[in-house]
């Protein structure tokens, strides 16, 4: 396990409802009837044993097309979802290139799509460093700055969210969402 940190418990709180839809939601995120509390160490021993299978020899085989496959497929089924044991087999893993960018003179790394963390960092920091923030003073102590930084963050929330999605299925021109260019027309 380990301790629930103030984030991830106000995500799980803002997704309590989807999170607790289900009966193994509710066994898996209110082990006690309830969220584990911030500081507590959250276990998960199903997911601990199900990682552990996975690292012997078959276990991919039995992830993607053994006993695990069958009831994964079923629990799908069961919630309305369309998911085969021929679509889990099928399945081929990817390699999908970090999202790269540049700040203050500095190479960065990010997570690539279509998570959305890597590229709204970049996008962020890149537009931020178009800016002389430093003469509107600390943002907890400028209310200027502190808005500013507020506005920035909310368009990279907008542009990210709207263009960020799987390279596989949308045609990602992630190159250009960070250019400089891009972000100076920002």
């Amino acid at each position: 396990g380990f301790p629930m940190s103030s984030f991830l418990y106000g995500e799980m709180a803002t997704a309590f409802n989807r999170l607790t839809h289900y009966p193994s939601g509710r066994e898996r995120y209110t082990p006690d009837g309830y969220l584990p509390p911030v500081g507590t160490i959250w276990r998960q021993p199903k997911l601990a044993a199900t990682l552990r299978r996975i690292a012997e020899p078959d276990g991919a085989e039995w992830f993607q097309k053994g006993e695990f496959a069958e009831h994964f497929v079923a629990a799908v089924r069961e919630t309305g979802g369309t998911m085969t044991l021929e679509d889990l087999a099928g399945y081929k893993r990817r390699w999908d290139e970090p999202t790269r960018f540049r700040f203050r003179g500095h190479d960065l790394i990010g997570s690539p799509p279509p998570d959305t963390g890597g590229p709204y960092v970049g996008f962020a920091l890149g537009v931020l460093d178009q800016l002389d923030l430093a003469r509107l003073g600390h943002w907890a102590d400028s209310p200027r700055a502190l808005a500013t930084v507020a506005r920035v963050l909310a368009l990279a929330d907008d542009q990210i969210g709207r263009y960020c999605h799987d390279p596989v299925a949308f045609d990602l021109p992630l190159d250009l969402i960070l250019s400089p260019t891009n972000l100076a027309l920002q």
